[in-house]
């Protein structure tokens, strides 16, 4: 069965220090708890639209890569970056954080 796949917790805590606000699904935690995560691709469509950053996976021999593309510099951020990531979601997820710290890094220099 395919579901969507939500975001670490680690990339939650990123995503909320650079204001992500967007309204999410909740999951049920172990201890029965309500949680607000977004999915992957919610996460990564917000940082696209408020911060112009795409994120690409592409799979090689061993794994999967990503890139971070600046939508409004038409330029790479970062080409062909090699996780470890061993499947699409994996890589996506490094993704997002790589962005992300690169974001609140970026509103620090500010």
């Amino acid at each position: 069965m395919i579901t969507e796949q939500y975001v670490t917790f680690k990339t939650a805590r990123l995503l909320k220090e650079v204001g992500f606000n967007a309204q999410c699904s909740f999951i049920i935690d172990e201890d029965g708890n309500k949680l607000y995560r977004p999915t992957q691709s919610l996460a990564a469509r917000w940082i696209r639209e408020e911060y112009h950053i795409f994120i690409t996976t592409l799979p090689i021999l061993n794994g999967w890569i990503f890139d971070l593309f600046d939508l409004k510099k038409l330029q790479y951020i970062l080409c062909g970056k090699d996780s470890g990531a061993k499947s699409h979601e994996s890589a996506l997820e490094a993704g997002l954080q790589e962005a992300l710290r690169l974001i609140i890094k970026n509103k620090e220099n500010e």
